[in-house]
């Protein structure tokens, strides 16, 4: 896929949401300030802030490699299962009730 910017928009007027296809960002730019809602004509119109598009690529991506048995919540559990085991270890190296020095006063 191209560069073709897709933004959604909500008219304060109406509330109505709609999204809206560019054909490049300085398009969008350019035309952006003459949008008017589809529904009620109205030009006051807001862009929505969204989550921008990615595009992971490479080997292990599900999304690229489907045949790949992956569970990507392994991953996470394994993770918590290390961090779990880590700070066992510092309890047990008594790294937590270590002997306060004496008052010098």
């Amino acid at each position: 896929m191209s560069d073709m910017p897709l933004y959604e928009y909500k008219c304060e007027d109406c509330q109505h949401k709609w999204e809206e296809f560019w054909s490049s960002f300085r398009e969008a730019e350019e035309l952006e300030p003459m949008l008017k809602c589809p529904k009620c004509q109205s030009s006051i119109v807001n862009r929505l802030l969204g989550a921008p598009m990615t595009n992971f690529r490479g080997e292990g991506w599900t999304a690229r490699n489907p045949n790949r048995n992956y569970d990507s919540s392994q991953g996470l559990r394994d993770h918590a299962k290390s961090l779990k085991e880590e700070a066992n270890q510092l309890k047990s190296n008594d790294l937590f009730n270590t002997p306060k020095p004496k008052d010098l006063g």
